[in-house]
C-alpha cells in the first residue's frame, strides 16, 4: 500500500516551521552506515569528491535484501509520525486510525530526512521516542557538520578571535580613515569625577581639542568665509 496524503495531512505537512506530521524511513541506521562509508570514500583521494546519497531504489533494494520488504515491491517503507493530534483529538487515536502503520513511498528518501532534520527544532520532536531523534540528530550532524579533514569548513567552524584591548571609536568615527578621524586632546580627561558638576570643564576641554580642527565651524561669520575664500574664486 503506498503512502497518500489527506488534505488535511498535506496541510500539516507543508508548515515548514511547525510541521503537524512528517514521514521518515523506518531504517535509519542505513542511512547513516551509508554516509559514513561514503565519507571514508571521500577521504581516500585528494581530490573533491561529491558526496552520494541513497536513492529510492537504493533503499528499496536495502530493504528488500534484508526481507523487511516483499520481493517486488516498488518503493521503500516510510515511518508516518505524527507530531500534532490533528485528526480527532480527543476522540480517536492515531494508532486506531491506523495513520501510524508503516507505508511505502516511491520518491526520494533523502527529501523525508531533511524534513525529519528540521522537525528537530520543532517543540513537538517530543512526541517522538528517544531511540528516532538521535537518530535523525546522527544524520543532521553526518550531512551538515563540516568534516574535519576539509580545511576550508575547519576555518569556516573556527570560533572568532576574542578582541582584546581594542578601544571604542570616538562618536562620529565609526566609518572613517584613520586620516579623517578627530584627533582628541591627550590631556583632556572625559571622567565625570574631573568635572565641577555642571560639565563646563569637560566641555572647555572637548572645545579645545576640536578648536584646531574646525575650518568652518559653528562659530564663523559669512563674512568671514568670504574673506577667507574670496582669493580663491578671484582667479576665476
Amino acid at each position: 500500500m503506498v503512502t497518500a496524503l489527506l488534505r488535511s495531512c498535506h496541510t500539516q505537512f507543508d508548515r515548514d516551521h511547525d510541521p503537524g506530521v512528517i514521514f521518515i524511513p523506518t531504517d535509519l541506521q542505513y542511512f547513516i552506515n551509508f554516509e559514513l562509508d561514503d565519507r571514508k570514500r571521500r577521504s581516500t583521494t585528494t581530490s573533491s569528491l561529491d558526496r552520494k546519497v541513497p536513492t529510492s531504489v537504493m533503499y528499496k533494494d536495502h530493504l528488500m535484501k534484508n526481507s523487511k520488504i516483499l520481493e517486488g515491491a516498488t518503493s521503500g517503507l516510510y515511518r508516518r509520525i505524527l507530531l500534532k493530534d490533528y485528526l480527532h483529538p480527543g476522540l480517536i487515536s492515531p494508532e486506531d486510525l491506523g495513520v501510524t502503520t508503516s507505508k511505502q513511498w516511491h520518491g526520494a528518501p533523502i527529501a523525508t530526512l531533511r524534513r525529519g532534520i528540521m522537525a528537530l527544532g520543532s517543540p513537538r520532536i517530543t512526541s517522538l521516542d528517544e531511540a528516532t531523534v538521535n537518530q535523525l540528530q546522527t544524520l543532521r550532524d553526518l550531512y551538515f557538520r563540516p568534516t574535519e579533514d576539509n580545511p576550508m569548513n575547519i576555518r569556516s567552524s573556527r570560533p572568532l578571535p576574542e578582541h582584546q584591548g581594542e578601544k571604542r571609536p570616538a562618536d562620529g568615527d565609526e566609518g572613517q580613515p584613520e586620516s579623517k578621524r578627530v584627533k582628541q586632546d591627550p590631556t583632556s580627561v572625559d571622567r565625570p569625577e574631573n568635572t565641577d558638576g555642571n560639565n563646563f570643564n569637560y566641555q572647555q576641554n572637548r572645545d579645545r581639542a576640536f578648536k584646531d580642527e574646525w575650518v568652518l565651524g559653528p562659530d564663523i561669520t559669512t563674512q568671514e568665509v568670504i574673506c577667507r575664500y574670496a582669493p580663491v574664486f578671484a582667479h576665476y
